[in-house]
This record gives structure tokens, C-alpha cells and sequence, in this order.
């Protein structure tokens, strides 16, 4: 059971792609139920851009990406959509951290300031397998989320958070 039944995570693409890699569905079902059952109670989300990123960087065929289209339509809060807050915010944010975004132009810009964004907007911890620059230009979603004062944890401390081990 959940030790913090209040907790809303905006998920980074990052902890899917690394996931697949590292959880693969046949030898860790357990992990990609516990990740489903998070989902259906409204816990654990993606934002459209960072959903669209798991598609740009897959093949249609992959089974992350099959994974992600079957969670969204089983669970419509999976992947929430940007709306003018979050896209004013997404700005905001890839305008004050240049160096986040590949791309500077909104909202063209890869996932990273909507994550944040919608942390922000939902009061979500981010939860991101990138990790800190530890450089005086935030260039990595934790640098951004620590500048903000946003809660910004990994894959393996989220499982902690959670109480959860497999």
C-alpha cells in the first residue's frame, strides 16, 4: 500500500524509456502493475508533450510506445493535455532556463519545461531519471526543479516514497 496516498507524480519521459530497458514487461510485471495501478488512481501522470516524446523516440512498433497508447486509453488522466496555464508556465520556464529545451521555441520545445509546468500547475513531485548539472546554468530537470522549489526525485526514490519493492 501506498505510504503516501496524496502524492501526484508528473513523470518525466525519461523514467519509461529507462524502465523498458531496465524493467522489461516479461521479467518485471510486477513493476509495470504497480506503475498501472498508480495510474488508475490518478497518482502518476505524463503530460501530452513528454507522452508525444515517448512516441518521437520510438519506433511505433516498440512496445513502450504500445505500452503508453494502451495506458492512455485504459486510463484517461494517464496523459494530460496543456492548457493555457500549463503552456503559460512551460514558457515561462524555457524562457528563464534557456539551456533545458533543445528547442527555444514554445511549444515546439521538447517535454522538459511541461513537466515542470505541470508539476506546478497539479503541486506533483517530478519524477525524472535525469540528473543534476550541478552547473550555474540549470540545464537538467532536477537543476530547473530545485531552482523553482519543486520536489524532483528518481525512479528508485519514488519506489522508496512509495514503500513499494519488487
Amino acid at each position: 500500500m501506498s505510504s503516501s496516498l496524496f502524492t501526484i507524480y508528473s513523470m518525466d519521459t525519461s523514467v519509461f524509456l529507462t524502465a523498458y530497458k531496465t524493467y522489461p514487461f516479461d521479467l518485471f510485471p510486477g513493476w509495470w502493475r504497480w506503475i498501472d495501478r498508480m495510474t488508475a488512481q490518478g497518482q502518476m501522470f505524463l503530460c501530452q508533450m513528454a507522452f508525444l516524446e515517448i512516441k518521437k523516440h520510438t519506433e511505433k512498433g516498440d512496445a513502450i510506445y504500445q505500452w503508453a497508447q494502451k495506458q492512455k486509453k485504459k486510463h484517461p488522466r494517464f496523459v494530460r493535455e496543456e492548457d493555457k496555464n500549463v503552456f503559460a508556465r512551460a514558457e515561462e520556464i524555457a524562457i528563464k532556463f534557456p539551456d533545458l529545451s533543445n528547442r527555444k521555441k514554445i511549444p515546439t520545445a521538447d517535454a522538459d519545461p511541461y513537466v515542470i509546468a505541470h508539476a506546478m500547475e497539479t503541486s506533483a513531485t517530478v519524477v525524472t531519471e535525469e540528473k543534476s548539472t550541478k552547473s550555474p546554468k540549470p540545464r537538467k530537470i532536477p537543476d530547473v526543479c530545485k531552482n523553482l522549489n519543486i520536489k524532483c526525485i528518481n525512479t528508485h526514490d519514488l519506489m522508496r516514497q512509495e514503500g513499494v519493492n519488487f
